[in-house]
């Protein structure tokens, strides 16, 4: 984990840095942007800048990976390098924060890609693949036979489902969802209350 938060902070500060050093922020910018931060205090109003702002705000955004990965490497105990599709689908069997499988999965691909991690074996890289491209996938490495996807899909678990229209997966309860209109049609959709419909949907 701390491998791959300094990787994406790196990479980030290489790339924005430079420039937000030259922009400044007027006093109602820093009061506004202040309250924006999480855990911000007035005490560092004066001293915020778009580059201590940005930074903040990018950490913030990575740190969301954090919960389930430690969580995993404490589980797994071993190199992610060693790890299996089987090791992933056993852990996520167990793991009580199935809010943050997107977060889990999208975190091995981002290190798959960036080389991070070195991980060859093919059953764990074809996991890593969104559902759809994984049967075409399977053709390709087994010499034309399909990927068992029905029985080796991580994401899919009993009592759970999948938002429409951000994708995360929540559990099936009430308080996880709700109803929404679009822009005002009379058809009424489900949708999780974290996004909401996202994109112009409206809550019911």
């Amino acid at each position: 984990w701390e491998s791959y938060l300094n990787n994406i902070l790196n990479s980030w500060e290489d790339e924005n840095r430079e420039r937000l050093e030259k922009l400044t922020y007027t006093d109602e910018e820093k009061a506004i942007n202040i309250k924006k931060m999480s855990g911000y205090s007035e005490k560092g109003k004066d001293d915020l800048t778009p580059y201590k702002y940005e930074y903040r705000k990018k950490k913030q955004s990575v740190q969301q990976y954090k919960p389930i990965l430690l969580e995993f490497e404490k589980y797994i105990n071993k190199s992610f390098n060693e790890i299996s599709a089987k090791d992933m689908e056993a852990f996520l069997n167990i793991t009580s924060k199935t809010n943050k499988i997107n977060h889990f999965n999208a975190f091995f691909r981002d290190c798959v890609s960036s080389g991070l991690i070195k991980n060859k074996d093919k059953d764990f890289l074809m996991i890593l693949l969104p559902e759809i491209y994984r049967a075409i996938g399977g053709m390709l490495l087994k010499d034309g036979k399909r990927y068992a996807k029905d029985d080796e899909n991580l994401s899919e678990k009993k009592g759970m489902i999948k938002c429409p229209f951000c994708g995360e997966q929540k559990e099936a309860l009430a308080e996880n969802w709700i109803l929404i209109q679009v822009k005002g049609k009379q058809e009424k959709h489900l949708a999780c209350n974290d996004c909401e419909g996202k994109d112009g949907k409206y809550r019911y």
